[in-house]
């Protein structure tokens, strides 16, 4: 069992500046301070890494200051200094402080059964996520809704890059000042800079050791592309990773795709950098969906097997979506009888859904 984290603050008598603390009385509801880099490049790599892996642990959790200084044995203002790069005391102390906090909560994730499984179509996409980043470059990875991009991406980002990966999704309505807004929510810097403010800040918050990553990227196309228009929000991630060379990877159904190539005299700029695209299989296969159906059912039937395949084949069905929820059902079925689940909880679960979906009816001639 892990004991509470026996790090100390030694820091008490530091000099605080007023911004300092000006920054720390703002942020009790959430954490707006920008990671600045270029202020951490005479650290050590290591804790470098732990402070970036915090900030947006920090980000992601919605940790305050004040709550991040309690969870590390630290005055929040302290943390403040130490992720803007101002911090004279220990940094290597903050960074055992980190790791420490890192070790319990795997710990308590431990305790939790994971819904994550990976398959073919994940290490395909990580394959991607890997070269993007290695290379400096841009991955453009498609496939079917449902396919289980995002939730590849998100655990690339958690188990292979922590700290080092910035995972957005490109908001439905809004120009280049929303994606603009959105990237400073999500490196921790001020949403409400004018435009040019926002950028450069952003622009401080990447390196070639860093990701990108853009799920729905479909809606970074401008809303009409006819005739001459400007695709601002995504000329934006371009020159994010002109600027800064980290790695990019936009996540879309295979639509985006065909419409960058149907207009490349409006694309070609994003087109010519995308050097590894990854498209992922049409047709999903019984490893693509064992993992997942094993998590709920440890030795499925060749029948259970064949109907989930056909499932997830069905373009319209909502492929490994679906599937997961009807197996969620299965597991409330099961919980309900305080029994593991069994197959007939999943055929439960696939009548319901047909019965909501009017297909009973429709198949027995019942229903116009």
């Amino acid at each position: 069992m892990l004991s509470p984290n026996p790090v100390q603050p030694l820091d008490t008598a530091d000099p605080v500046n007023a911004t300092d603390r000006a920054v720390v009385a703002s942020t009790n509801v959430r954490t707006t301070l920008p990671l600045n880099l270029a202020n951490g490049k005479s650290l050590d790599s290591v804790i470098a890494e732990e402070l970036r892996w915090f900030h947006q642990h920090m980000l992601e959790t919605g940790l305050s200051f004040p709550e991040a200084g309690h969870a590390l044995n630290y005055g929040g203002t302290t943390i403040c200094r130490a992720l803007n790069g101002t911090y004279e005391g220990n940094y290597d102390r903050i960074s055992a402080a980190i790791r420490s906090y890192r070790q319990i909560l795997a710990a308590r994730a431990g305790i939790q059964a994971g819904t994550f499984a990976e398959n073919r179509i994940s290490q395909l996409i990580w394959s991607g996520l890997d070269y993007a980043l290695a290379n400096q470059s841009i991955t453009l990875i498609t496939g079917a809704s449902g396919q289980g991009k995002t939730m590849a991406c998100t655990a690339w980002c958690e188990a292979y890059n922590p700290g080092r990966s910035v995972l957005i999704e490109a908001s439905p309505i809004g120009g280049a000042q929303s994606l603009l807004r959105l990237l400073c929510a999500a490196v921790g810097a001020n949403k409400n800079l004018a435009q040019d403010q926002q950028l450069e800040a952003v622009l401080r918050a990447f390196n070639p050791h860093r990701m990108l990553i853009v799920d729905e990227a479909r809606r970074l196309l401008p809303a009409a592309t006819r005739g001459e228009v400007n695709p601002e929000k995504l000329e934006i991630i371009r020159y994010i990773h002109d600027r800064t060379r980290c790695g990019v990877a936009l996540i879309a159904t295979p639509r985006f795709e065909d419409t960058l190539k149907k207009l490349y005299y409006q694309f070609e700029e994003v087109l010519g950098r995308i050097d590894q695209p990854v498209r992922l299989f049409r047709i999903m296969t019984g490893p693509d969906v064992r993992p997942l159906l094993t998590q709920y059912i440890p030795a499925p039937s060749a029948k259970l097997e064949a109907v989930c395949l056909a499932l997830v084949n069905d373009e319209v069905g909502g492929r490994l979506r679906i599937l997961g929820k009807l197996l969620e059902v299965a597991s409330k079925f099961a919980s309900s009888a305080h029994r593991p689940v069994t197959e007939e909880d999943f055929f439960k679960a696939l009548a319901l859904r047909r019965q909501m979906m009017g297909e009973t009816q429709h198949a027995n001639g019942s229903a116009a």
